[in-house]
């Protein structure tokens, strides 16, 4: 059914608390709306760095979650920056646009301006919210107007039907403005702005100009630990609702879990100058030194099927343990190869990280620690002078010159790259009524 508007008729019952509007309606000349999230204030989304982009969709949009996902959570703006409390006493200060506030004062000094915030935010839950937002800020604005979610409009839709009751209210209109920071309501805003001065004109004899702004800003940013705590919430919340349905909505379950894009393995810094001491210490068979050059940049080479060591690492991370950064190795193996190549073979402390070759497929790598061979040669053995990395053939031949020797311990570092993933579960079936 279509919502029942006969209550809203008026712009006093779209204020917050719906509070009478504090000047004559035929007063006004003008009316400047803004928008809240990203527009005015720079609200957090969610951290393309913690989460894939398809679980970033999923966390805005209002039917994965019943609750209504990211933008009916009043942790994103609870658990922003030092908290709700001690930002209240800062005035927020980093987190508003300042060219948008700047316009907000600006119209509120004028006494012909309606200056309105215009959000899609729900009334209930956030109106309190926003409200020492602004206030905290000593923003005067005439109007504070929030979703009344209970008339199950979408936000352009009720953010039209809100413009077009406050426009035709005031007769004496003129001018105007919007500010919004997404370009289809920009799209839309103007569409529905034209139709309603065909609308004023016919009812007061002249038309009004509009304009509606685009407002380009960066989001902010939630600390990751908590933003991570506040979305595994979100999932358990949902899925106990969804254990709890006896039959009435039908609530789909979710699952958030780690998903490893990539893995590489490289020696740490610290370790890097005791390999090339001892690649420095050879020398020619004339007993000359070596013109080496450090290719100690060199990656340990992962598993052959890259997809086995990803399916290791997110297997680990779904049961809680993390693989380890840094992992330490002996020296147990060192040689010259063609008088071109030094190398060294490296042994995990199997003691201080038994699952090691549970993340790549060799037990015992080999590093290749210098060379002294120009582009050509580097051509020939397939060697990448850029990323220093060695064909398995020239590996095999670099590895068959090694002859044991007790070296240095050397720290290798383990970097992986991941991001959350949310899966959606089947919807619950309804029971039917017997």
């Amino acid at each position: 059914m279509p919502p029942d508007l006969a209550a809203w008729a008026t712009p006093d019952r779209w204020n917050l608390h719906s509070r009478p509007v504090p000047r004559p309606l035929d007063t006004v000349t003008s009316i400047d709306v803004y928008d809240f999230d990203n527009t005015l204030f720079l609200s957090p989304s969610p951290n393309p760095a913690l989460f894939d982009q398809t679980t970033i969709g999923r966390l805005q949009v209002p039917d994965v979650f019943s609750a209504g996902g990211w933008w009916h959570n009043e942790c994103t703006l609870r658990e922003l920056g030092r908290g709700f409390d001690d930002e209240i006493k800062r005035q927020w200060r980093g987190y508003w646009n300042e060219a948008v506030a700047a316009e907000v004062a600006r119209s509120v000094a004028d006494p012909g301006t309606l200056t309105i915030l215009l959000t899609g935010r729900g009334r209930a839950r956030f109106g309190s919210i926003v409200e020492a937002m602004v206030n905290s800020r000593a923003m005067a604005f005439d109007m504070l107007v929030l979703k009344p979610t209970e008339l199950g409009l979408s936000t352009l839709n009720y953010k039209n039907k809100f413009m077009e009751t406050t426009i035709l209210a005031c007769p004496g209109l003129r001018n105007v403005r919007m500010f919004e920071d997404r370009g289809y309501h920009v799209r839309e805003f103007n569409v529905a702005l034209a139709r309603l001065q065909k609308d004023f004109s016919r009812r007061h004899g002249q038309p009004f100009q509009y304009s509606v702004r685009l407002i380009k800003a960066e989001a902010a940013m939630l600390d990751p630990a908590r933003e991570l705590r506040m979305v595994q919430r979100m999932v358990r919340e949902q899925n106990d609702r969804a254990s709890r349905d006896a039959g009435g909505a039908a609530l789909a379950t979710v699952s958030l879990a780690p998903d490893t894009q990539s893995v590489a393995f490289s020696v740490a810094e610290e370790s890097r100058q005791a390999l090339l001491d001892l690649a420095l210490a050879q020398r020619a068979g004339d007993g000359s030194p070596l013109p080496f050059i450090s290719l100690l940049n060199v990656g340990l080479r992962t598993a052959e099927n890259t997809l086995t060591v990803i399916a290791a690492f997110n297997k680990a991370r779904a049961a809680g343990h993390e693989p380890a950064a840094v992992t330490e190795f002996a020296v147990v193996a060192a040689g010259l190869y063609a008088d071109a190549y030094y190398a060294v073979r490296i042994q995990p402390d199997v003691a201080e990280d038994a699952g090691w070759t549970t993340w790549t497929d060799f037990v015992n790598p080999v590093v290749l620690v210098a060379a002294n061979v120009g582009a050509a040669e580097c051509a020939r053995l397939s060697l990448n002078p850029r990323s220093c990395a060695i064909s398995r053939e020239t590996e095999a031949k670099v590895a068959a010159a090694l002859q044991p020797v007790a070296g240095p311990r050397v720290r290798v570092v383990c970097t992986s790259r991941s991001r959350w993933r949310l899966d959606l579960g089947a919807r619950k079936q309804r029971r039917k009524k017997k």
